[in-house]
């Protein structure tokens, strides 16, 4: 149930063609399976102070292990400077890890 919510620039998304399915990569370079997981794209109306060209916010839930986890955050900034052409500097990944009943999917809570 990996979820990543990007904000990308306006500038960068006027400029890019994707070409690959951006959740196809990042399964394949976090070693997971890609129908559990979820990339959605924003565009940023407008940045102020330091600016990222791309700006993700990772939710997992904590069962996921330091290694596992540690692998879908650079599976997903490789997979983001990869699908937005842009160097890995330009990308900040932040992650919230999600206790078990902290999630509704399906209008129910899920426990693990």
């Amino acid at each position: 149930m990996p979820i990543a919510n990007c904000v990308v620039s306006a500038r960068l998304w006027e400029s890019v063609e994707l070409v690959t399915d951006p959740v196809t990569l990042w399964a394949e370079r976090a070693s997971q399976d890609p129908s559990q997981m979820s990339i959605n794209v924003s565009v940023a109306e407008a940045q102020f102070g330091s600016a990222y060209a791309v700006v993700a916010t990772l939710l997992v839930p904590d069962s996921w292990s330091a290694a596992g986890l540690a692998s879908l955050q650079s599976g997903l900034a490789s997979t983001l400077a990869t699908c937005f052409a842009v160097p890995a500097g330009d990308i900040i990944v932040c992650t919230s890890v999600l206790s078990s009943g902290h999630i509704v999917e399906g209008g129910e809570p899920v426990t693990w």
